[in-house]
């Protein structure tokens, strides 16, 4: 019995020591491709830098403007660009109100001549107060956290925009505070 016990143990410890070497193997494999893909990734954060750092945020008496350079190329593998606004030292029901405005990717790509910049204007943000979604011909804005009852917040920010798609990725607003400013994208809307 005992001899047939120490054969188990024997045959437990080869099985385990099997395992254990095949499993260091693929580890090495995974190593020497993640090396290849942290690059692609730090050219990535370099791009999306370079991309951060171009931007032109305008406001003028009817609208706000964020000026993207080369919009229908980044937009040639996604599908939606979405501007972020949210309401600047305001919360009701201890929410921030917030207005998405999603712009269409297709319609970027489609006529690259009409969207040099993506064009959110000031009544449609204040319009906002009143319905939670408003469709437009290339776009809409949907309201969440915004009350009838409660007064229309006049100071609002830019503080984030998305890009979805194949590739996706999102400008915080850590990275625009950091790079561009945060008052820079401050506006008020009446």
């Amino acid at each position: 019995m005992k001899k047939l016990l120490f054969a188990f143990v024997v045959l437990d410890f080869l099985f385990l020591g099997s395992i254990w070497f095949s499993n260091s193997e693929d580890s090495r494999q995974i190593a020497s491709t993640g090396i290849s893909t942290l690059t692609g990734e730090l050219d990535g954060k370099a791009q999306k830098l370079n991309l951060i750092k171009s931007l032109q945020f305008n406001v003028t008496d009817l609208s706000i403007e964020l000026r993207i350079p080369d919009l229908p190329e980044i937009c040639a593998d996604k599908t939606i660009v979405v501007l972020n606004f949210k309401a600047i030292d305001v919360a009701f029901a201890g929410e921030n109100p917030q207005i998405k405005h999603s712009f269409s990717c297709k319609s970027i790509v489609d006529k690259p001549n009409n969207f040099e910049a993506l064009t959110t204007e000031k009544k449609d943000l204040y319009n906002m107060h009143k319905q939670n979604l408003l469709k437009l011909s290339n776009s809409d804005l949907r309201a969440t956290g915004l009350y009838e009852d409660e007064e229309m917040p006049a100071k609002w920010k830019l503080f984030e925009v998305q890009f979805s798609g194949e590739t996706s990725f999102t400008i915080t607003e850590a990275e625009f505070n950091t790079y561009i400013g945060a008052e820079t994208l401050h506006f008020q809307i009446y």
